[in-house]
């Protein structure tokens, strides 16, 4: 793994606004904001479709639970949620536990050594934007397990990675990888269903050929560079918002950025 251990997250929290430090660090509170709208908008849907299914009731097992986005989205979805949330970052897990003394928060690396602290498996369990930072694949092998052991005998997995057609490296801290890799490792899991969470609004990083991502990655950021700003990333984040509404039905999985995949666990494997 390279740099997601608890110091690391822990300067991250200190030195950042809440959803910078979880979020894209070069740029301002108000992208990131426009960025976590996209993703409330984007799982509401899916986590809707898992409620009338399961019931408003359920156990949640939340995986990089960092400022406590999801615990909220959560919250507001279901009449009762006995939450469970793990994150590498103990400031993190004490500052949630006095804002949510309700739920169980834990200090826990996922792909570590040692089992995740958490007791009895979950109806959900959501693990975002957290595995392709573990760019060792031993590590990330044995942290996907690590997650979806947890997931109970017809329950859900919720994931997001950018799932190119090959694994593919694109920065000293991240590693994306292929549809293929995580059906490899989630045997038993049926693919439910892939949902594409930006177009625009998100970097470009799920593009293969180093030929194309670069200049893709490079005139993203030159145009997004100013979004550090929260004036202009207020608007540059409303327009590609609605860039992306438009454009994200027309494109559907092919998106060179961030998805959601859902998976439930029970017979069948491979991606339907």
């Amino acid at each position: 793994m390279v740099r997601d251990d608890g110091e690391y997250w822990n300067a991250r929290q200190r030195e950042l606004p809440a959803l910078q430090a979880v979020g894209y660090r070069s740029k301002g509170v108000a992208f990131n904001r426009w960025m976590y709208r996209v993703r409330e908008r984007t799982t509401g849907p899916v986590v809707e479709r898992i409620v009338r299914e399961l019931g408003p009731r359920m156990r949640v097992l939340d995986v990089g639970v960092g400022w406590g986005f999801y615990v909220e989205f959560w919250r507001r979805r279901l009449e009762l949620v006995e939450l469970v949330g793990v994150d590498v970052s103990p400031e993190a897990v004490e500052r949630l536990a006095v804002r949510y003394p309700e739920c169980e928060f834990r200090v826990a690396e996922v792909g570590a050594d040692d089992p995740l602290p958490v007791e009895g498996q979950f109806d959900v369990v959501e693990c975002f934007d957290v595995l392709y930072h573990i760019t060792d694949d031993s590590g990330f092998e044995r942290g996907l397990r690590q997650v979806a052991e947890r997931v109970r005998a017809g329950g859900y997995l919720l994931l997001t990675d950018n799932f190119p057609s090959r694994d593919v490296t694109t920065a000293p801290h991240v590693r994306l990888r292929s549809r293929a890799t995580y059906g490899r490792v989630l045997r038993g899991f049926e693919p439910v269903l892939e949902v594409p969470q930006f177009f625009l609004l998100n970097v470009p990083s799920g593009v293969v050929s180093p030929w194309v991502r670069w200049p893709l990655v490079l005139l993203w950021e030159a145009v997004t560079w100013p979004a550090r700003f929260d004036a202009v990333g207020r608007v540059m984040g409303a327009l590609f918002a609605m860039l992306d509404r438009l454009l994200l039905p027309r494109v559907g999985r092919w998106t060179p950025s961030t998805k959601l995949a859902v998976y439930r666990r029970g017979a069948g494997e491979g991606w339907a």
